[in-house]
């Protein structure tokens, strides 16, 4: 087997602010001084020295002139002006009432976004996921629905895909029909954690146990963006039987490939998952996906392999989501009335 390319792992840092910095005040911040109007000539002060001879002209004139007899005051009332209440109320008048006999018109179907946190013993911090649920949700009481896991990139959180704009992307398209609606689950992975085991034995049997969903690895998919994308990857064929699907976007592969070979052993060709695996032609972390993926062609496993405009960033991911959304969705159909497994 040829050398595989070691990975690439992101080590963005964030950039840390220096909120005491001040500016300084300086020459720059002050006024000019009016230095043209205010000129000595003599040992005068031109400027003071002209005001007082105003003044003095006009107090001396003021007293040559007859004091006006004041007129006598007029018994006709003054009209009261508005006041600014009633001014609001001329300019902003409201928008009349709709009609006693006119229809309300009723709220639209929606989807909803929860947010949930899982406590165990085990847990080193408390698991805490997005939950996006389709408005079919709430329409079909009785259907239960499969469900897509999202995994984030490096140094961000369970909101990271709802900032792309998951939400909306499968808003449109499930109203469109172009594919079943499911549920998609957004957990947050904090560093240093065995997140493998947390989906599996955590967030998996919770999502089940609180939500209405198709109990079966064939009804669950699995993907992620960057490093999100190298647990996906790590996740999904550790655990062949739990997932139908494995989307890779930009991802930021782990060292765990050449374990594929032996967590694959007896596994059938016919139950590995879909794999998808796409990435920008300008992304930094190419040279190490497609390491990735000469991986897979010397184990045989099938794969779809993409390259698109773009580069590592939410610009690429986020014009590509209906894509990911069209994608993950295909293999599944319609289970209504299919009853829930008792495990």
């Amino acid at each position: 087997m040829s050398k595989v390319a070691s990975d690439k792992r992101e080590r963005t840092k964030p950039v840390m602010l220096d909120d005491l910095r001040t500016k300084t005040y300086t020459g720059v911040n002050r006024r000019p001084r009016r230095s043209a109007a205010c000129m000595w000539k003599g040992g005068v002060h031109v400027a003071r020295l002209t005001s007082t001879i105003m003044l003095a002209v006009c107090v001396l004139g003021a007293g040559c002139q007859p004091v006006p007899t004041p007129a006598a005051p007029s018994p006709t009332p003054v009209s009261p002006q508005p006041t600014s209440t009633s001014l609001a109320t001329l300019a902003f008048s409201p928008s009349p009432l709709p009609s006693a006999t006119s229809e309300p018109d009723l709220p639209a179907s929606s989807s909803s976004l929860e947010q949930i946190q899982i406590d165990a013993p085990d847990l080193q911090w408390p698991l805490i996921a997005s939950v996006y649920l389709p408005a079919a949700y709430a329409e079909e009481p009785d259907e239960q629905f499969p469900v897509l896991y999202l995994l984030h990139g490096l140094l961000y959180t369970n909101t990271q895909w709802i900032e792309l704009g998951v939400p909306a992307a499968a808003d449109d398209l499930f109203a469109a029909g172009e594919s079943t609606p499911y549920i998609i689950v957004m957990p947050w992975e904090h560093n240093g954690t065995d997140f493998e085991a947390i989906l599996i034995e955590h967030l998996i049997p919770s999502i089940d146990a609180q939500y209405r969903t198709q109990r079966d690895g064939a009804a669950r998919a699995i993907g992620g963006l960057s490093r999100g994308g190298g647990w996906a990857i790590r996740i999904g064929l550790h655990f062949p039987e739990q997932f139908a699907s494995i989307g890779l976007h930009s991802p930021a592969n782990f060292t765990s490939a050449p374990y594929f070979d032996y967590w694959l052993r007896g596994v059938s060709p016919d139950n590995l998952p879909r794999i998808s695996i796409d990435i920008g032609e300008r992304d930094t972390l190419r040279e190490s996906t497609e390491a990735l993926a000469a991986s897979l062609d010397l184990l045989g496993i099938p794969y779809t392999y993409s390259v698109a405009p773009g580069e590592h960033n939410a610009a690429y991911w986020s014009s590509h989501l209906r894509e990911y959304l069209r994608w993950y969705g295909a293999p599944w159909t319609c289970t209504a009335g299919t009853a829930l497994p008792t495990d």
